[in-house]
């Protein structure tokens, strides 16, 4: 069975609060949780809002300790970001 499941009904703040709180606690995130932190930049509405939200991704992805999941969400992170980033961001 299929569900559907929209971007915008993700709410990025709960999703960047509750991983960052894993973070310092030193645990590793789930693998639902990795999902929807890559995805959280893409559920904000204007590009302005997806810049921030994927700057806020990347530096959770820092102070992750496993390495393997620093560059999960990393790679994550560049896959999406030709959808938020434009060739005069990149500047």
């Amino acid at each position: 069975m299929l569900t559907e499941a929209f971007l915008s009904e993700l709410d990025a703040t709960s999703i960047l609060a509750e991983c960052k709180e894993e973070i310092e606690k030193g645990s590793n995130l789930q693998a639902i949780q990795k999902l929807r932190l890559m995805l959280c930049p893409l559920s904000e509405k204007g590009k302005e809002a997806k810049r921030i939200a994927l700057r806020a991704v990347i530096d959770l992805a820092k102070d992750l300790i496993d390495e393997d999941e620093q560059r999960q969400i990393l790679a994550g992170m560049i896959a999406f970001s030709d959808k938020i980033i434009s060739r005069d961001d990149e500047e």
